[in-house]
């Protein structure tokens, strides 16, 4: 359980911190607000029903009571990070002459927090599946852990490409003791 949660969160903020590196921008750069809806924010989606299946799992009786358990802290666990995510950039924003502003930085922060949600409950659902899996068929095994690593690597790379498209859109903040009247700042969603 503690490998899932901490592997999951290296492998977001290796993902994270690439990026942003890769953007050469600033981390104050600033960007409009944030949203959510269910076309736009898959990673966000993944991970909310990991959450559900998760500690629907975690109820069943089918289960050992210690993966039970594991189960259900991962998904609270994952949950709580989907949650937390928009409210650590919106935590962060920065007021400009009466408007508020997110920065680049906690845009980086928010998408680490979702990545961490989505990449934990992949993993968890993964290992989880093959700790059932000696009732299964191997070609059924195989299969399930080739749609597996495909799902991880297809999250990785819509993650990179967005974060990507977000950052490109980020403009330099106004110099000190200055405003920019009538900013328009490019709006974006959670991955």
């Amino acid at each position: 359980m503690t490998l899932i949660a901490l592997g999951s969160l290296v492998a977001a903020i290796v993902v994270c911190m690439a990026r942003a590196v890769s953007s050469q921008k600033s981390l104050n750069f600033r960007l409009g607000i944030t949203g959510w809806d269910f076309s736009g924010s898959w990673a966000s989606n993944l991970a909310a029903v990991g959450t559900v299946l998760g500690i629907v799992i975690g109820a069943s009786s089918s289960l050992p009571s210690s993966l039970a358990l594991a189960a259900t802290v991962l998904s609270v666990l994952f949950g709580a990070l989907i949650v937390l995510g928009p409210i650590t950039y919106s935590a962060l924003q920065v007021d400009q002459s009466g408007n508020l502003e997110g920065t680049l930085g906690g845009f980086y922060l928010a998408c680490g927090l979702t990545l961490w949600a989505a990449l934990g409950e992949s993993v968890a659902a993964v290992v989880f599946f093959l700790d059932i899996a000696q009732k299964l068929s191997p070609l059924l095994i195989a299969l399930f852990f080739i749609v597996a690593v495909v799902a991880i690597a297809a999250l990785l790379r819509y993650a990179w490409v967005n974060m990507g498209w977000v950052a490109s859109k980020a403009e330099a903040p106004p110099p000190p003791g200055k405003t920019i009247a009538n900013r328009k700042l490019q709006d974006w969603h959670l991955i």
